[in-house]
């Protein structure tokens, strides 16, 4: 992002956020008679009393003391959460109907930072962009510039040369490609770009070790730098991820030292990989939401009844809502593309890949790997926050538990991150980034779109900070 640009982006940022004054923050609140699910996976908790100091849990109990001068929010019949977490989150794309430059707008990129706010999803790792907006999203969103939920920054993928996702820019879009890849040629080229990455101050490594399917080959990293770019970035304290499309990617990746494996987007993963996974504990961060849904969201039937749905409604700004509205576009294109019959092939390939993404869910649970939530937010039909909503629908189709899933969204996506000493669970000493529901998700694991409050670091976020433009 240029001089320019940032300016622009700076004055956005100041207009936005005149009517958010100084997003005082009460330095003591207490929550009194929910049910509490704390993240941890373990049974609720009924009529619980948590205690909020200075943006952290201080205590949490039925019996903990309510301090003097706390202002107090009363939970009674609702059902308390901590906020979700999405560890693949695209800003700058469009999940719309692709008509015009407004979509990708940079106000458009602040409503989709404000839409997982509105979602509860309290913390989110942005991938495959611009390093220095990445981390100008997290400065402002920490100085409480902007209504947004905690950022992870990744800067920008590291791949082969030639490699994915590079096929995704046009020849006119080179210094996009080049601020948002990082293109690896040798060991030597992983040491010096990995290390311009980490000391310029990126919280974690986005890797593709991905060859792509039969038909559609790309180069892809020699095991050795995969190695050298996951010890760079574990000597740096940082999260790393590893995008992978087969068995064997996902298999070399572990033994090579991943610690999240993304995707497995075109194989059934084996026996033997995900016991692998369980023995180095390795998290699976599995995409469900970009593996196959587009082919139930692509049926015009289906889309609108989705986009309908209130806490889509909500999490949609105005561009959003005109672009999706429209009867041209990318959307009806490709619509019209796959029910033709030269496209029945391509949805039976998009139909054979989320039952292979819902077995290999099945089989990494089975074997005790951690699932991890991160969505994809940003690509086509994947809309920032309410994406987790759906990842945790599916999550539930492909066999685990409501609880199962929460904990997904939540400790295990946290421990992904590097965060679970911080976030994910609702514990005494965590940061206190809570999401208060008006039914159980346990009893069905729609309802944790029937959001009644959103806690950011110990405030409630007021309705006003949370509507899109």
């Amino acid at each position: 992002m240029g001089v320019r640009q940032g300016l622009r982006l700076g004055i956005v940022i100041f207009a936005l956020m005149l009517p958010l004054k100084a997003q005082e923050r009460n330095p003591l609140l207490v929550i009194r008679g929910g049910t509490l699910i704390d993240g941890t996976g373990a049974a609720p908790r009924e009529d619980v009393l948590i205690v909020i100091r200075g943006g952290k849990i201080d205590a949490v109990g039925a019996d903990a003391k309510i301090p003097d001068g706390a202002r107090e929010m009363d939970a009674k019949g609702k059902f308390i959460l901590p906020s979700f977490l999405d560890a693949r989150v695209r800003i700058g794309p469009t999940p719309g109907n692709h008509l015009s430059r407004s979509e990708i707008s940079i106000e458009q990129r602040l409503d989709s930072l404000r839409a997982l706010l509105t979602s509860g999803v309290g913390t989110a790792r942005l991938v495959q962009g611009s390093f220095l907006e990445q981390e100008l999203y997290q400065r402002w969103a920490q100085d409480d510039l902007l209504p947004s939920p905690g950022i992870v920054t990744s800067g920008p993928v590291f791949t082969a040369k030639g490699g994915r996702p590079i096929e995704e820019y046009s020849i006119l879009a080179e210094d996009v490609r080049d601020r948002e890849t990082r293109q690896i040629a040798d060991d030597d080229q992983a040491r010096e770009m990995s290390r311009g990455v980490a000391h310029a101050g990126a919280d974690s490594f986005e890797i593709v070790y991905d060859q792509g399917p039969e038909g559609s080959r790309r180069p892809r990293l020699a095991k050795s730098a995969l190695e050298v770019l996951l010890a760079e970035g574990q000597g740096h304290g940082l999260a790393t991820f590893c995008e992978v499309g087969s068995d064997q990617e996902a298999s070399e990746a572990v033994s090579t030292g991943a610690k999240a494996i993304e995707g497995v987007w075109d194989e059934t993963l084996s026996a033997e990989t995900v016991s692998l996974m369980a023995k180095q504990q390795a998290v699976f961060v599995p995409v469900l939401t970009q593996q196959g849904d587009l082919l139930n969201l692509i049926d015009e039937a289906k889309l609108k009844a989705y986009l309908n749905d209130p806490l889509v409604q909500q999490s949609l700004s105005s561009v959003m809502k005109q672009s999706l509205a429209s009867s041209t576009g990318l959307i009806p294109r490709l619509r019209n593309s796959l029910s033709s019959e030269a496209g029945k092939a391509s949805r039976q390939k998009i139909d054979e890949q989320q039952k292979r993404a819902f077995e290999n869910v099945r089989k990494a649970n089975a074997a005790g790997v951690k699932i991890a939530v991160g969505t994809g937010a940003g690509n086509l039909l994947i809309f920032p926050g309410a994406s987790v909503h759906r990842e945790l629908q599916l999550l539930v189709q492909a066999g685990l538990t409501p609880m199962g899933a929460i904990v997904a969204a939540t400790r295990n996506t946290a421990e992904s991150l590097g965060l679970g000493t911080e976030l994910g669970t609702i514990e005494p000493g965590k940061v206190a980034d809570l999401v208060i529901l008006d039914a159980d998700p346990l009893l069905d694991i729609q309802n944790t779109q029937k959001i009644h409050a959103v806690i950011e670091r110990g405030r409630e976020v007021h309705s006003e900070e949370l509507q899109l433009h």
